[in-house]
């Protein structure tokens, strides 16, 4: 199998394919995706998956959910204090928002 199968059927599957059929299934077999949003937030984790692993990009993104980091770009603004205890990827992601 080449690298690109190998990473692709990887971004699907995920690390255990025998846990579940797809990222779009839970563990019980159920569909997850209900919604327009949530159909975005995969396609978002897939593209940001896919250029990490293949292409060695990192995206500053914070290691929360796409809902979460959607709830806090409504709540948070360039005058926003946060004390954010961590290291990596969260701490530039605020850095970009807030001070």
């Amino acid at each position: 199998m080449n690298r690109l199968a190998a990473v692709t059927r990887r971004l699907w599957f995920g690390l255990n394919p025998e846990l579940r059929k797809s990222r779009f299934h839970t563990q019980k077999g159920q569909y997850t995706l209900g919604s327009l949003s949530q159909a975005a937030d995969f396609a978002a984790a897939l593209a940001t998956g896919f250029a990490r692993k293949a292409a060695g990009i990192r995206p500053v993104l914070s290691w929360i959910t796409f809902p979460a980091m959607r709830f806090l770009r409504a709540r948070i603004t360039r005058e926003t204090r946060v004390f954010e205890w961590g290291c990596g990827m969260s701490t530039l992601w605020y850095e970009r928002r807030c001070r």
